[in-house]
């Protein structure tokens, strides 16, 4: 193991050196999912996500539950399909899709597509920002999505809990569970490090830098029961090939 990461090290020095000098990649860059989001998953019908752009309010709707879909109900400010700390940190070339995912009886299903530009800066792990939206991950754990004709889709899922204070100012624990995966071309890993190690080969070994994805799945769950990650299973396999990009 401890090899290993020192190869890491050194090919993320010698892709940083090539990224220095300006050395473009002669293969084509490609990437292995498509950035929209279907209008059906399985039972569950799509509805689009709206956000403020008020950096002090930052609240987000389902547009099917607004009056208007020109103005935040909270603060009157104007709303978009990204949100403003996205647009804030992300490179302008990097391809963002989400919705809101409802069915007749389960849990809805909160769904992100990011698809990153030319400079690789707009895939992170999720444990660098979800904290910072007040969730505490409380574990996490790779999970197997069978899927038809192929080898199982492997997926990190976390336990969050957060904080919501009511106006009576208690709190309400909500519980939710957040499944991820990076995408590139023809390449699907739950690690970070395994990302970046097979960025790093590409680069120095065939010069080409592909696009990757990273794709995240919410929904919540009960502290009593696992059957969450059962609904998260059929939802991703039903998911997983209405995005992936044809050869």
């Amino acid at each position: 193991m401890r090899r290993a990461y020192i190869v890491l090290i050194m090919l993320l020095a010698i892709t940083a050196v090539l990224a220095l000098t300006g050395s473009p990649g002669s293969a084509q860059s490609r990437s292995g999912i498509v950035p929209r989001l279907p209008l059906q998953v399985g039972e569950y019908e799509a509805e689009e996500i709206l956000f403020c752009q008020n950096p002090q309010c930052a609240s987000s709707f389902a547009a099917a539950d607004l009056e208007s879909t020109n103005a935040c109900s909270v603060c009157g400010s104007e709303l978009d399909v990204i949100s403003i700390g996205e647009k804030r940190i992300l490179p302008p070339d990097t391809a963002i899709a989400k919705k809101l995912y409802r069915g007749d009886t389960s849990a809805p299903f909160w769904v992100s597509i990011v698809l990153s530009g030319v400079e690789q800066k707009s895939i992170h792990r999720p444990q660098q920002c979800l904290p910072a939206q007040g969730y505490v991950i409380q574990g996490s754990r790779v999970v197997e999505v069978p899927l038809e004709g192929r080898d199982p889709l492997k997926v990190m899922l976390l336990d969050l809990r957060r904080t919501r204070r009511m106006s009576n100012h208690d709190g309400v624990q909500d519980l939710s569970s957040y499944a991820y995966w990076f995408a590139g071309n023809q390449r699907e890993t739950p690690y970070h490090l395994q990302r970046l190690w097979w960025m790093s080969l590409d680069r120095v070994t065939r010069n080409v830098s592909h696009r990757w994805a990273y794709i995240g799945v919410m929904t919540t769950r009960t502290a009593e029961s696992e059957k969450h990650v059962e609904r998260i299973r059929r939802f991703l396999a039903d998911l997983h090939p209405l995005i992936q990009k044809e050869e």
